[in-house]
C-alpha cells in the first residue's frame, strides 16, 4: 500500500464538439468546433475532488476554415459536493474558454438529486424531480436501471480503489448502473451563448447518460437554436448542437500532496448573469490630517469613493475609482464637494504580492500615489505559500513609502463544521486573495504587517489637498507607525495606517512655508461591500509601462498630465 501513501488519482478522457449549422438539411457544418482533454481528479475530503487538466487541444472549423490550437493550461480546480451532487467549483481566475470547460466537467459528475432519499425504500425505477442545470431550472425525467455485472476473466482482482458517485443504498459491488436525465421546461437558462458567433440560445432538448460499472463514462447532448445576436428580430436561425463526454480511463496511484487551491468559489449552474465573471465593489474611505508644529490649525481631508475590480486574467485586476465625496477642514472651516470622476488602471500580482500598476494616460501624480496606496491593500507582500505553518515572519517589502522590513503577524480562526455549508451559500463567488494550501472555506484570516527601517522613501507627501515637498537637508520621512492589517472572511477588509513627521521645502503650492516641522498622519480603509454579475466585457485599455507601488519609481515626463 505503500505506492498509494498519497491517494489514488483518477484520470478521464474528456471531449466537448460544438456543431451549428442553418437548417436539419443542411449536411455541411457552418462552424464546429471542438476540445479534448485528460481529467486528472484526486479526493481531497469526502465532499470534495481536487482536479486539473492536461493536454488540451481545440480544433474550429468555420465555414471550411480549420484550425488547430494546443492550449496551455494546468489550472487546479476543486469540486464540491453536497446529497445532490456538485454544490460549487472552487477555481483560479481564468478566461472564460477555459471556465466554461471546467463547469461542463464537474456537470459530468452531478446527480442534481438526492438519490440516497429516492432509493431509501426501494429503488425506483423512473422519476421526475426539479434540476439546478447550465441551461437553468429544468424538470428532469430520471430513468435508472440496474443489471448484474459479469467481471471479466482478465479483470485485475487487486485493484486498491474504485470509484463511487452516488449515495444509493441498493448499489453493490457487480451491479451496473444507468441514469438517463431527460429534461425539458427550463426556465431562467442563458439568453446568449458564445463559441465563435454570439447568439441568443433556446434550448429545445437536453439530456444526459451516466453509466457506472467497474468504470465511469458520461455522455450529455444540448440540442437547440441559435439566433444572431444582431438581428434578433429576424426570422433567420442556426441548429445548435453540443455534446459533451467524460470517460475513466486509469485509477492510479498519486505520486505526490494535493496541491494548494487559490481560488474563487463559483456556482457552476445557472450562470447565464454571470457571463462576463464577478464584479466586486470596495466602499474606500481616506482620511488624511495634517498639523503643523506651531499653533496653526489641523487641516484634515475626509475622503469616500467607491472602488470597482474584476478579474481580467489570472494574474491582474483592471479597477475603476468611481467619484469623491471630500469633506474639508482648512484654517478651522469646512468645505464639502461632491466630484462626478472616473480612473481606470490595473493591478498585476506575482507570487509575493501586487507586482505593480497599469495607468492610463495622461495622469496626474497625485492620482497615481493614490491609486498605488490602493493596491497596496492587496499586497501580501511575501510568498505565504512557502510559510504554512509559520505565524510570525520578516521580510523585505515594497511599499508606497519605500522598501520596508515589515513584520507579518497571521492568526487565523478555523470554521465550525455545521456552519460551512450555510456560510455564504446564495454568492455566486468568493473572494480569496491568499495562496496558502492549509486555507479551509470558512476559515477567518487575520494579517498584521508593521514596518520599519523603509529605505529609498520619498521625498515628498501625498496628501489630497496637496503635494508637500520635504526639505533638501532631510533625506526621508520620520515614520512612528506604519501598519496593515487585513481580515479575510467572508468579505475583505484592509486599514493602513501611516504617521510620522517632515520638514517642509520651499514653498510648493499647498499654505505651508518653508523650512518648518508637519506632523501627518493617513488612514486608508477599504472593505469589500458586494460582489455582483459584470454587465459587459472589460474594456480595451492602452496602458503605460508598469509602474511600481514605490512612489520614488520614475515614471515618463509625457505620461503625467
Amino acid at each position: 500500500m505503500s505506492n498509494w501513501q498519497f491517494g489514488p488519482e483518477y484520470s478521464y478522457n474528456m471531449s466537448i464538439i460544438y456543431d451549428i449549422r442553418q437548417t436539419v438539411s443542411t449536411a455541411e457544418t457552418i462552424i464546429g468546433a471542438s476540445f479534448n482533454s485528460t481529467v486528472h481528479c484526486r479526493p481531497k475530503e469526502p465532499e470534495m475532488l481536487v482536479c486539473h487538466l492536461s493536454n488540451i487541444s481545440g480544433m474550429a472549423n468555420i465555414m471550411g476554415y480549420k484550425t488547430t490550437e494546443d492550449i496551455d493550461s494546468e489550472k487546479v480546480f476543486g469540486i464540491k459536493f453536497n446529497e445532490r451532487g456538485v454544490e460549487s467549483l472552487l477555481i483560479e481566475p481564468c478566461d472564460t474558454r477555459i471556465l466554461n470547460i471546467i463547469r461542463q466537467v464537474a456537470n459530468q459528475f452531478s446527480m442534481n438529486v438526492n438519490l440516497m432519499r429516492k432509493n431509501n425504500v426501494q429503488p425506483i425505477p423512473q422519476f421526475m424531480d426539479k434540476e439546478n442545470t447550465s441551461m437553468g431550472n429544468c424538470l428532469t425525467t430520471y430513468a435508472i436501471t440496474h443489471a448484474e455485472h459479469q467481471p471479466s476473466t482478465n479483470q485485475k482482482k487487486d485493484i486498491n480503489f474504485e470509484l463511487k458517485v452516488l449515495p444509493i443504498s441498493t448499489m453493490r459491488p457487480g451491479i451496473n448502473l444507468s441514469i438517463s436525465k431527460n429534461r425539458k421546461a427550463c426556465v431562467n437558462g442563458p439568453e446568449r451563448v458564445d463559441i465563435f458567433a454570439e447568439g441568443i440560445f433556446r434550448a429545445e432538448r437536453f439530456s444526459s447518460t451516466i453509466w457506472i460499472d467497474n468504470t465511469y463514462k458520461t455522455f450529455t447532448e444540448i440540442n437547440g437554436n441559435l439566433i444572431p445576436v444582431k438581428n434578433p428580430s429576424s426570422n433567420k436561425f442556426f441548429l445548435f448542437t453540443e455534446t459533451i463526454e467524460l470517460n475513466l480511463d486509469t485509477i492510479e496511484p498519486a505520486r505526490d500532496k494535493l496541491p494548494s487551491l487559490n481560488t474563487a468559489n463559483v456556482v457552476i449552474n445557472n450562470t447565464s448573469e454571470w457571463r462576463f465573471g464577478p464584479e466586486y465593489t470596495y466602499d474606500l474611505n481616506m482620511t488624511y490630517d495634517v498639523k503643523r508644529e506651531d499653533d496653526a490649525p489641523t487641516n484634515i481631508a475626509r475622503v469616500n469613493s467607491t472602488l470597482k475590480c474584476r478579474p481580467n486574467e489570472s494574474n491582474s485586476l483592471f479597477c475603476r475609482l468611481l467619484n469623491f465625496t471630500v469633506v474639508e477642514l482648512i484654517a478651522d472651516r469646512y468645505k464639502t464637494k461632491q466630484v462626478r470622476w472616473e480612473q481606470r488602471f490595473e493591478i498585476r500580482f506575482n507570487e509575493i504580492g501586487v507586482e505593480g500598476l497599469l495607468v492610463e494616460s495622461p495622469i496626474r501624480m497625485e492620482i497615481v500615489n493614490i491609486l498605488r496606496s490602493l493596491a497596496n491593500q492587496f499586497s501580501m507582500g511575501a510568498d505565504l505559500r512557502n510559510r504554512i505553518d509559520v505565524s510570525q515572519f520578516m521580510v523585505r517589502e515594497t511599499t508606497p513609502m519605500g522598501n520596508c522590513a515589515t513584520m507579518l503577524k497571521i492568526t487565523r480562526e478555523e470554521p465550525e463544521s455545521d456552519s460551512i455549508e450555510e456560510e455564504n451559500a446564495s454568492s455566486a463567488f468568493r473572494f480569496m486573495v491568499l495562496p496558502m494550501a492549509n486555507v479551509e472555506p470558512g476559515t477567518t484570516l487575520s494579517i498584521v504587517k508593521a514596518r520599519t527601517g523603509c529605505l529609498s522613501s520619498p521625498r515628498y507627501l501625498n496628501v489630497f489637498f496637496g503635494i508637500i515637498k520635504m526639505a533638501r537637508t532631510l533625506f526621508y520621512p520620520k515614520f512612528g507607525r506604519y501598519i496593515t492589517k487585513i481580515r479575510i472572511d467572508d468579505k475583505f477588509e484592509t486599514i493602513t495606517q501611516l504617521d510620522g513627521k517632515l520638514w517642509t521645502s520651499v514653498h510648493d503650492g499647498t499654505e505651508f512655508p518653508p523650512n518648518i516641522r508637519i506632523f501627518f498622519k493617513e488612514v486608508i480603509q477599504l472593505n469589500l461591500n458586494s460582489i455582483e454579475p459584470a454587465q459587459d466585457e472589460i474594456p480595451v485599455i492602452s496602458y503605460s509601462n508598469l509602474i511600481g507601488l514605490n512612489i520614488n519609481t520614475d515614471m515618463n515626463n509625457d505620461f503625467i498630465d
